[in-house]
């Protein structure tokens, strides 16, 4: 699948945003919205792949992924 550019830009907002966020103590949550058909399911699969292969994180990190019934 060849990734578009706004996809890269969101993948990358995604993992700067989440590396400072991580430096505070106590619970984070963020929180990803984008338009029907954006492809977000393929955005958060790709920051997250490249999250955990970041060695400079250091801590542990776990996901929880929800979406609405309706």
């Amino acid at each position: 699948m060849k990734i578009k550019q706004y996809q890269e830009e969101a993948i990358n907002e995604l993992h700067e945003k989440t590396k400072k966020l991580l430096i505070y103590k106590g619970t984070k949550k963020i929180v990803f919205e984008a338009p029907t058909g954006s492809g977000k399911t393929f955005i958060v699969s790709q920051f997250i792949s490249r999250l955990v292969k970041d060695s400079s994180v250091g801590i542990p990190i776990s996901f929880v992924w929800t979406a609405p019934l309706s």
